[in-house]
């Protein structure tokens, strides 16, 4: 059992929770009435990702660094709100990347997917708390997500050329 492979498989269960909501839940459904859905795609996805051998080191830091992002810029927002606190956050939440060297190409793949999972996560915690019920949080939330996944899966992407033998 490999179990630092439960944050990746868990950014991959909760994205794929949101598309059984997206696909299966109604479109007036409340965040606080389908966050069970995302927490069991995230056991799901954890427990799979559990039994992988190798090892998706890049993924794992990336869900962590989504879910974050959603958290430290909820706990950001009474003081400070604005585009320059979005990236700010953002730039925050994918620095850790740089302390490790992917796996491969699965890796790298994975940890835009797997950032987007963790801040699907942040988002339906404090979703179901009742935060992103005004517009300029839930609008945030979801540039964090969407820019934050395309940053982390670049940074994963030139970690994976700089580090290796293999030359661009």
């Amino acid at each position: 059992m490999n179990l630092k492979n439960i944050p990746a498989g868990m950014g991959v269960g909760v994205f794929a929770a949101l598309l059984v909501v997206v696909k299966l839940m109604p479109d007036y459904a409340s965040i606080s009435s389908t966050w069970w859905v995302y927490l069991l795609g995230a056991l799901i996805g954890g427990l799979i990702f559990a039994g992988i051998k190798w090892e998706f080191k890049c993924s794992s830091i990336a869900y962590a660094g989504g879910l974050g992002a959603i958290l430290l810029a909820l706990t950001l927002s009474g003081v400070w709100f604005s585009r320059g606190m979005l990236f700010t956050v953002i730039t925050l939440s994918i620095a850790p990347l740089y302390l490790e060297k992917p796996s491969g190409i699965a890796d790298v793949l994975l940890s835009g997917l797997t950032y987007f999972g963790g801040a699907l996560t942040g988002m339906a915690i404090i979703g179901a708390a009742g935060f992103l019920d005004e517009p300029r949080m839930a609008l945030g939330a979801i540039f964090i997500g969407v820019i934050g996944a395309i940053g982390s899966f670049m940074m994963a992407a030139l970690l994976l050329v700089m580090r290796s033998h293999l030359k661009p």
